[in-house]
This record gives structure tokens, sequence and C-alpha cells, in this order.
């Protein structure tokens, strides 16, 4: 065990003489310790760039001043380092001496987008002018600290993925057809058969409506339901006064959608006339005509005109709600 006298020996053994090198006592030296020495060590630290890309390297860079053995001293790695190894991957780049100044770089790439800080670093020196007690011996060792410095790590940009043009998979037989097939390949024949069959049906139907207009317009009205039964009815029966108003209440009742069987003639013809103001007129003349023909002579109850007025009143009906 050394005692109060050997402590003092190696104390001044330490200070060493002028122009020879600093001695630094190795006990209590802490751990881990680069062999620094002075009594008012300085540490500036500086990073560039702040703000990166993922992946892309930060320039580190530590000044250490008024350390009075910089050829003692050895130059950190940062990534044996827990705080810096967590974070970053370390690279050192240079160590540079100028009077009592060391100068360290370092390269570091931050691991994720999560790192937000380079780390606190310590330095670690022996203070010459501090006495090393028995009970006390890290006294002299002191430390300096180089202060955390912020960084960002931007989003990195996903590039859009590139359109790859896929071949079309054409078979064989169309890619090199063989022989003849039974249809024609020269566009103006599938021209001419596409158009010819609908221009003969416009054309059959033209001469048919200009032949025969009324009758086709007839055939049009004749598509409804309603219109047809009541058509068909009109034409082929020797119908009675009373059986043209009942078959002319069935048609209005399923053409109109409301129940005009228990309505009178002049009821049907205000229903008639919200939808058909002009032919109004034309349904109470004929309809009071059937009505008197009801209530008259017995001789009179049978008219096959009547059946054809109606048919045609039924039809100019259907054209002008078509329109």
């Amino acid at each position: 065990m050394l005692t109060t006298g050997s402590l003092a020996l190696l104390t001044c053994l330490c200070l060493g003489q002028p122009g020879e090198p600093v001695k630094i006592p190795i006990i209590g030296q802490p751990d881990p310790f680069y062999g620094a020495a002075g009594s008012t060590v300085t540490i500036m630290p500086s990073a560039e760039p702040a703000e990166l890309e993922p992946n892309q390297a930060i320039r580190y860079r530590l000044v250490i001043d008024g350390i009075i053995n910089p050829s003692d001293v050895t130059q950190p790695d940062l990534g044996m380092i827990a705080a810096f190894q967590e974070s970053f991957t370390c690279k050192t780049i240079s160590s540079a001496i100028a009077n009592q100044q060391l100068a360290w770089e370092y390269e570091l790439i931050p691991r994720s987008r999560q790192v937000q800080a380079i780390p606190v670093f310590t330095l670690p020196y022996y203070d010459p002018k501090r006495p090393q007690p028995e009970d006390f011996p890290s006294f002299p060792f002191r430390t300096v600290q180089a202060k955390a410095i912020p960084i960002q790590v931007r989003e990195p940009v996903t590039p859009a993925p590139p359109i790859v043009e896929q071949p079309l998979d054409i078979p064989a037989h169309v890619r090199n057809p063989v022989g003849k097939t039974w249809f024609p390949q020269e566009t103006w024949v599938w021209v001419v058969w596409l158009v010819l069959p609908s221009s003969i049906v416009a054309l059959h139907i033209a001469w048919q409506y200009a032949r025969r207009p009324d009758s086709y317009r007839k055939k049009r009205m004749q598509q409804y339901k309603a219109t047809r039964q009541a058509i068909q009815q009109l034409e082929r029966h020797n119908l009675t006064a009373h059986e043209i108003l009942a078959t002319l209440r069935t048609y209005l009742s399923q053409r109109l959608q409301c129940d005009t069987s228990s309505m009178t003639s002049k009821e049907i013809v205000q229903v008639i006339a919200e939808r058909t103001p002009h032919l109004s007129d034309r349904w109470g003349d004929f309809l009071q005509r059937l009505d008197e023909a009801r209530f008259g002579p017995a001789t009179n109850h049978s008219q096959p005109t009547w059946c054809q007025q109606a048919v045609q009143l039924i039809i100019s009906w259907e054209q002008e709600l078509s329109q």
C-alpha cells in the first residue's frame, strides 16, 4: 500500500521538469482515459449538416484547447462509446495538432430517422495542479464535455415505380395467320356488312311509313298493352254504346293508372284535360254522344262508326302523349 510520502513523491514526478513529458499517475485514472493533461481544458463540438437525408454522413469535429501534452493523447473511437454506437455508424477521419489544440474529425451516419441529436461527448483529463490525496486518488482527474448537437433526418422520398411496358400476349395464329379464313380481311367489306343490314331496315320502315302513315302510327301506339287491348276490342267487335264506354273506361284506368269505372263522363274529361287540354273537347263530345245513345232509343245503341271514332280518338291521344 502506498504511504502519504510515496504519494507525494509520485505527484512530484507527475508534474515533471520543464521540457519533459507529463507523467500521469496510473492510480485513480478513469476508464476510458485517453491520456490528456491540462489545467483549463475546453472542448468545442461542431457538426455539418444539421439537416440531412437518410443514410447521409455528418462531419463531426471536436476541437480541444488547453492540452499540455497533445502528442500523448489518443484519439477516441466513438464507435466504442455506447451512446454513439446505438445511434450512429462511426468512422474516424483525422486528428490534427496545433500548439496546444487538438482537432478530431469523424463521420457519423444516423442509424434511423428517430435519431434527433449527436450525444454528449465526455473527455477525461489529468490536472497536474491538483493534489492526489491517499483517500481520494481520482481527485486530480477531471472531465470536460462537448454538448449535444440536435440534428434532423428528413423523411425518405419514395420514388415512383417505373412504368414497365408489358408486351401483349398475342396468340401465334393471330400473329402469323396461316391460310385463308371464311371471313374477309378487308376493312371496307366489314363496313358494308355492318351498314347494309341496318340501312335496309331503316329504308323499309321509312317506306312503310310513307305508304301508310296512319297504319304506322297505329302500330306504334299498340306497343302499350292497354292501348293494344282497347283497339283490338273496338275493331273486332260490333259494340254497343254501353260496351264502347266500358272499353274506354278500362283503357283509361290502365293508361292513367286511376280508377275511372265510377267516374261520370264529365269527370273523365277533366282527367283527360290535365294531360292533353286541346283534346279534351273531342273526348267530351264523343262521350256525350255515347251517353245520349245509351239513354236514347234502342235502335241507336249499335253504330259501327262509333268504334272507328273511338279507335281514332285513342290513336290521336297516344300520339299527343308520346310527344
